[in-house]
């Protein structure tokens, strides 16, 4: 997790579903966030009367956490569906998603979710050297 990591380079995130505090959170820790929920209209279908649904980026921001200016630095909003995000492959590093996949329908639906978000993430690569001794002279 890059909060309080002290490590220099800028994270971005992407953080899928609703008003939770988390975007707020992780910006107050110079993440660069990427949040996302359902467009307006597909919200009906169920949190938006009981106010977990983000329907802008002032949804989101939760003044306790941090100040407006970075917030605004920081964040920015995107309607979209999750289970066809637009969101272009290894752009982020890491993602966050709260209480998304029992609204997906199934459990088919959830792994593809997890899945695609896999291709959403930056690839980290793993070098390793082995030295072998040799006992031969």
């Amino acid at each position: 997790m890059p909060c309080n990591s002290g490590l220099e380079r800028a994270y971005q995130a992407l953080v899928v579903r609703g008003s939770e505090p988390l975007s707020s959170l992780f910006a107050s820790h110079d993440v660069y966030v990427t949040a996302s929920d359902l467009a307006s209209g597909e919200a009906s279908k169920g949190w938006s009367d009981t106010g977990q649904h983000a329907a802008a980026l002032d949804a989101l921001y939760k003044p306790e956490i941090l100040g407006r200016a970075k917030f605004d630095d920081h964040v920015s909003f995107m309607s979209v569906d999750m289970t066809v995000a637009p969101h272009p492959n290894e752009a982020f590093d890491f993602c966050w998603s709260v209480c998304s996949l029992e609204h997906l329908g199934s459990l088919k639906a959830g792994m593809d979710f997890v899945m695609e978000s896999k291709g959403k993430l930056k690839g980290r690569h793993r070098r390793s050297y082995d030295r072998i001794q040799s006992d031969s002279k």
